[in-house]
């Protein structure tokens, strides 16, 4: 994870909420974020600054989830 500079025209970001979003709004949203980073966020708090990855960190990530990786955590 990366510090949280500011991101350049944020407001215009299109977000993607996760497709195991709960009822109550409790999921986190993603965007590309210029240049080659991706940006989280908590849909609760939109005002809040996003975490920023480097995309290729953020895709091993969903390659692990997916794949079962981070099942057996304690």
């Amino acid at each position: 994870m990366e510090s949280n500079p500011p991101i350049a025209g944020r407001t215009s970001l299109t977000w993607v909420k996760s497709s195991a979003s709960s009822a109550e709004g409790a999921c986190v949203e993603v965007t590309a974020a210029p240049p080659g980073r991706t940006a989280v966020r908590d849909s609760k708090h939109p005002e809040r600054t996003p975490l920023l990855f480097p995309s290729a960190q953020w895709a091993a990530f969903l390659d692990g989830l997916h794949g079962g990786r981070f099942e057996r955590l304690p």
